[in-house]
């Protein structure tokens, strides 16, 4: 199977970047305020970059171009019964793969697969200098020199305009399933994710987050996914360690989750914060929220917060190293400066630094 596109418009967008003292790329604008616009920057879209390059269902491998939704590749890949297992943020949205790579937008999903770099392949950008770069190929091997796949993932867009990616894909599972078990003390949800985290039952994804009712109480969802006949079965064991208190299959299951990674949970709020952190920070982050912050949600085992919040200065003191990922730019809360490293990669690949 392989879609073609016909019309290439990469010599155009390298004359650009040539002749542009600034340039911000952008795709469907899904995440607005993580990466702010400079002044004066010219706007470089990737809408005209769309469609499937090539894709081998036999080999597991697709290349796709950035400006491609991803809603577009999911439905392709499913026809052969495969999948994106880093499981892509945003997708009814409209977020596109390039947009995804680089904010590094890993759902829930990727708990037990790993995120963006672990199925990234291969990559094309074009420099600050308007040079055409290829990172990686279409095979899973090493490769020697700069791994600039994994160097794209979380870019922000700031070390050039990506505009071809190659990725490995995955079987995709017969059927799901959700357990919901409901604590109503954090401690107890704690422990028991810390459990099912470090067992062999193969957890599909990990999520914890806080439910308000007459008291607040906290929901764990542990989604398996598999073999059908065998679906029954692990969810029996599962229940021994988290009793449910709902349990989720096929279309309900989908939903819960489809929501999830859409962010439906968090209301429209102001602004969405990722915060990086591990299981044991969880206590210390509930402490310092107030009402006005209970949309949220730990992911990924609780090695991701998400905080939909209304933006303030003592938040942004509170959670320095959180990004915006959804929100107005003057309400971004910005992450640490590139190491010494990251810096002298950025200026070889853009020396003028026009995507900065």
């Amino acid at each position: 199977m392989s879609l073609t596109t016909t019309y290439d418009p990469i010599p155009d967008m390298q004359e650009i970047v040539r002749q542009s003292t600034k340039v911000h790329v952008c795709g469907s604008r899904t995440k607005s305020g993580f990466h702010s616009l400079v002044e004066g920057a010219t706007i470089l879209s990737t809408h005209s970059l769309q469609g499937i390059v090539s894709y081998d269902p036999q080999e597991f491998v697709v290349t796709m171009l950035s400006g491609t939704q991803i809603s577009d590749v999911v439905a392709i890949l499913a026809k052969q019964g495969q999948y994106l297992p880093f499981d892509p943020l945003l997708v009814n949205r409209g977020a596109t793969i390039g947009g995804t790579v680089a904010a590094n937008a890993s759902g829930p999903g990727r708990f037990r697969f790993g995120g963006i770099r672990d199925f990234l392949l291969g990559v094309r950008f074009i420099d600050g200098r308007g040079n055409c770069i290829r990172g990686g190929g279409q095979v899973v091997k090493n490769a020697a020199g700069f791994d600039y796949p994994k160097l794209m993932v979380g870019s922000q867009g700031a070390l050039g305009l990506i505009y071809e990616l190659t990725f490995k894909v995955f079987p995709l599972p017969e059927s799901y399933a959700t357990v919901i078990s409901r604590f109503s003390e954090l401690d107890p949800a704690l422990a028991c994710m810390h459990q099912l985290a470090s067992s062999p039952m193969d957890i599909e994804a990990l999520d914890l987050f806080p439910v308000e009712q007459e008291e607040r109480c906290y929901d764990l969802a542990i989604r398996i996914g598999g073999i059908a006949t065998a679906i029954s079965n692990r969810l029996s064991r599962l229940q021994k360690i988290a009793p449910a208190s709902r349990i989720l299959q096929d279309h309900e299951d989908e939903i819960f989750w489809r929501a999830a990674s859409n962010f439906d949970w968090a209301c429209n709020a102001e602004t969405l914060l990722k915060l990086p952190i591990t299981s044991r920070a969880i206590p210390k982050v509930e402490n310092f929220l107030t009402d006005s912050q209970r949309n949220r949600r730990y992911s990924v085992g609780g090695n991701v917060a998400w905080i939909a919040t209304e933006w303030t200065a003592d938040l942004q003191a509170k959670l320095g190293m959180a990004q915006t990922f959804l929100g107005q730019s003057s309400t971004i809360i910005r992450s640490s400066e590139p190491s010494p490293f990251g810096q002298a990669i950025q200026r070889a690949l853009d020396p003028a630094l026009k995507f900065g």
